[in-house]
Order: structure tokens, then C-alpha cells, then sequence
């Protein structure tokens, strides 16, 4: 089962890419981060860094990461995003609140940076994101070339 434990330890790898802090991640900061770990080109590390970057906005928030992260883990199927969510959802609602993303992000992430990732997921903009909304922005991410390319990209430094 993928755990709580494992979900937030993907805050501490996105932490290695978003090494200035702000809460995103921006092409500069992946293509160096990735291209350290991994020793692929920066035109790889940037097609990966596109295919993440959902909302097409140039930075990849903790939403983006976490599909990708978890898609590249090959963690991911129904059954495990399911889980997810679950895990997200931490008063189980059935919706993921900004409430929910403060105690997962932790004080690291300013309101307006969870505000920005409410804005990205919630596609209906209820003020909170649904199993649906969180498959669409998992599916958006499934590709073959991605999955591929982002499970050497993402790979947690073992050290």
C-alpha cells in the first residue's frame, strides 16, 4: 500500500528540485537538479519537465510533482491513486482542502502558494479538489514517453 509516509516523503525529493524555496520548481532549477542526478541532457530533462508542467504556467507545483513522482515510481494505478487521495484527504471529506494541503505542505508553503495549487487542481473551483479533479490532473500525466522518461529523472538519490 502506499503510505502516508511515502507521499510526504515526495515533498522532500520536490524540496531537491525547488532548492530556492519558493514552492515551485522551475525549468532552471529541474534541469539542474535532474541533470546532476541523472546525467541526461538538458533537452530530455526539459520534454520531462514540459510533460509535468500541467498547467503549462513554466513551473511545476507540488500537485504536478506528486502525479509525476508517483506515476514515475510506477506506484500508480487505479487502486493506488486511490489511495492517494485518500491520504491527502486528511479528514476524509471526499475532497482534498486547502485545510488538507497545509498539513501535508507544512509551513514551507505560503497560503498563496496553496492557493495557486487549489487554482491549478480545481478545475470547477469550488474551493476544493475532488477524486475526479485529482484523476484528471493523473491522467493528463500518462503517457508512455513520460513514464519512461521521468522514472530515471525523478529517481530519489539512494545516498
Amino acid at each position: 500500500k502506499l503510505s502516508f509516509d511515502e507521499i510526504y516523503d515526495l515533498r522532500t525529493v520536490f524540496g531537491k528540485y525547488d532548492y530556492s524555496g519558493d514552492g515551485q520548481i522551475s525549468l532552471n532549477e529541474f534541469t539542474k537538479v535532474a541533470c546532476k542526478q541523472t546525467g541526461c541532457s538538458l533537452d530530455e530533462a526539459e520534454e520531462v519537465f514540459k510533460s509535468i508542467d500541467i498547467n503549462r504556467d513554466g513551473y511545476v507545483n507540488y500537485t504536478e510533482f506528486i502525479a509525476a513522482a508517483l506515476e514515475a515510481r510506477g506506484n500508480i494505478d487505479v487502486e493506488k491513486l486511490a489511495e492517494a487521495f485518500d491520504r491527502l484527504d486528511r479528514n476524509s471529506t471526499g475532497y482534498i482542502t486547502e485545510k488538507d494541503l497545509r498539513k501535508v505542505l507544512g509551513s514551507d508553503y505560503t497560503q498563496e502558494k496553496i492557493q495557486e495549487i487549489m487554482k491549478d487542481v480545481d478545475v470547477n473551483n469550488d474551493g476544493r479538489i475532488s477524486y475526479n479533479e485529482f484523476l484528471l490532473l493523473y491522467k493528463s500525466n500518462k503517457t508512455s514517453e513520460f513514464k519512461q522518461k521521468s522514472r530515471r529523472l525523478l529517481k530519489i538519490d539512494e545516498d
